[in-house]
């Protein structure tokens, strides 16, 4: 029995130690978890996906993206989009004209006698398109696209 004492005493020692830390543990859990409640409300890291936008973003690519600025953005900004045809993915091409705007939508098959037409970009919308115009799925593909699924 003289045995048990000693231990039962590192036992309470270890339950009083873990009851001292344990409010500093909390406040750190969560002071972390606010931290990384507001980077994600203002902040997004994604990776670039396809050839669309070579030369300025290559595929494998990664990109810290300020969500603020989709308020800010202007023609010949980059942004990311959720796509109008899958919302659940993320696109990033560039602004070449806002509501208001004339675009000159080109033919994507060279090889047609399609001609370039001229769009009128609605209220609320914006004209995205891909650097690299021969593989970019994008506004000359889909129309214009609603602000509001811009991300940043």
């Amino acid at each position: 029995r003289s045995n048990e004492a000693p231990s039962r005493l590192l036992t309470m020692s270890a339950w009083q130690h873990v009851i001292r830390i344990l409010p500093t543990s909390i406040a750190g859990a969560a002071s972390t978890a606010c931290v990384v409640f507001a980077f994600r409300e203002r902040w997004m890291f994604i990776g670039v996906q396809g050839r669309s936008m070579e030369p300025t973003f290559h595929h494998g690519d990664f990109l810290f993206v300020d969500k603020r600025l989709r308020f800010d953005s202007d023609v010949g900004d980059a942004v990311v989009f959720r796509s109008p045809l899958n919302p659940r993915e993320l696109h990033v091409k560039r602004i070449l004209g806002k509501e208001g705007d004339v675009v000159s939508v080109r033919a994507k098959r060279r090889l047609t006698s399609e001609t370039d037409r001229k769009q009128l970009i609605a209220r609320g919308s914006v004209w995205l398109e891909g650097d690299n115009f021969d593989v970019s799925s994008d506004s000359s593909r889909y129309g214009a696209v609603n602000e509001a699924l811009i991300e940043g």
